[in-house]
């Protein structure tokens, strides 16, 4: 079983033709693997049934301590497809990023969300913390221009030359990029 969102893979044997399987988000491959580590996808033939339904066992997870991984996932998984950023959703995606195993563009797309979450609720200590750990090289053209705009907005001059030195400045809305050149005018003249 692949997760986009995890670093590793989870692997299960086959009795009588049957496996039990951990699967919690809706984008999960069910990889079939002989002995010779071939991997095949859509050629076999399978069936998949939902063991239980979880949502009444979630509580029961977070009373007992059983905080794994694959129960944060599957939680901001279904808070991301209902695009539902709350305080929740702030609570579990924190405790995501400080876990192992987890991938990095993942992880950054819970930083990128936090950003536009705390921007948007004009929480400005927290949004400068997010800005200072997004990485810039993992986000698609359209995010990186919002992320850089918004570190503009928040006087985040350094951070927003760097990114324009490695990403460019195409889609940036012009007064930002005047309000930049301005900043940075300034500063030299008063080296």
């Amino acid at each position: 079983v692949v997760h986009k969102e995890m670093e590793s893979e989870e692997y299960y044997p086959l009795m009588d033709g049957k496996a039990q399987v951990n699967i919690y988000t809706e984008d999960a491959l069910l990889f079939f693997v002989d002995h010779q580590e071939n991997r095949y996808l859509d050629t076999c033939e399978h069936v998949r049934y939902k063991l239980m339904r979880n949502h009444n066992y979630i509580e029961l997870c977070f009373q007992y301590h059983l905080l794994e991984p694959s129960l944060y996932i599957h939680l901001l998984d279904g808070i991301q497809a209902y695009q539902k950023v709350d305080d929740n959703a702030i609570g579990l995606g924190r405790h995501l990023l400080r876990l192992e195993g987890v991938k990095e563009y993942y992880h950054n797309s819970i930083v990128e969300a936090f950003i536009y979450y705390f921007y948007d609720h004009f929480e400005n200590d927290m949004l400068d913390y997010y800005l200072a750990k997004i990485q810039l090289k993992l986000l698609n053209k359209r995010s990186r221009s919002k992320i850089l705009e918004i570190m503009m907005i928040r006087d985040m001059y350094d951070q927003a030359l760097e990114g324009l030195q490695y990403h460019g400045y195409e889609s940036l809305a012009g007064k930002r990029l005047l309000k930049l050149c301005t900043k940075l005018i300034e500063s030299n003249e008063k080296l």
